[in-house]
């Protein structure tokens, strides 16, 4: 691992980290929660999700999609 993140499910390191989710804090800083891709695919088939994963995952996966290493949620509708 150069510089990656940890995964929030196994615990693992990972170079490639995919956000699954957000901490967002009533005070002080929030934090965002990072998976390996392994673990990110096993949570996306959850029904606790968030519903933006299944569908990052999927514009990861596709054939010519850039290599990032990252996944970022859109914003959500309120």
């Amino acid at each position: 691992m150069t510089g990656g993140k940890r995964c929030a499910r196994c615990g693992g390191a990972t170079d490639e980290p995919v956000m699954i989710g957000a901490v967002e804090a009533g005070s002080g800083p929030g934090a965002i929660v990072y998976a390996c891709p392994p673990c990110a695919r096993s949570y996306a088939e959850k029904w606790y999700a968030p519903e933006w994963l299944r569908a990052e995952l999927a514009a990861r996966d596709a054939p010519g999609a850039p290599d990032t290493g990252t996944v970022e949620p859109r914003e959500s509708p309120r």
